[in-house]
């Protein structure tokens, strides 16, 4: 299940993307790895909230961190 607030935010060198799962079609939880425009992106963080726990919450969101794939990920 996905809420709409459920989020994802992309580590860059150049700084970090916020964007919700909706948004690039992603369930939660998301995935380990995400191909975002070419960039293997591995998932470091994400919050282990369930599906029913956040039903009856009203004031959070769910939220997974994602940095560039490296070398030693391989």
């Amino acid at each position: 299940m996905i809420f709409d607030d459920d989020f994802v935010r992309l580590y860059f060198d150049g700084g970090a993307k916020t964007t919700t799962c909706r948004s690039i079609g992603v369930d939660w939880p998301p995935p380990e790895e995400l191909n975002i425009m070419g960039f293997i992106m591995v998932r470091r963080n994400y919050s282990g909230i369930t599906d029913e726990q956040r039903a009856a919450m009203t004031c959070v969101c769910r939220g997974a961190e994602y940095f560039p794939k490296q070398k030693e990920d391989l």
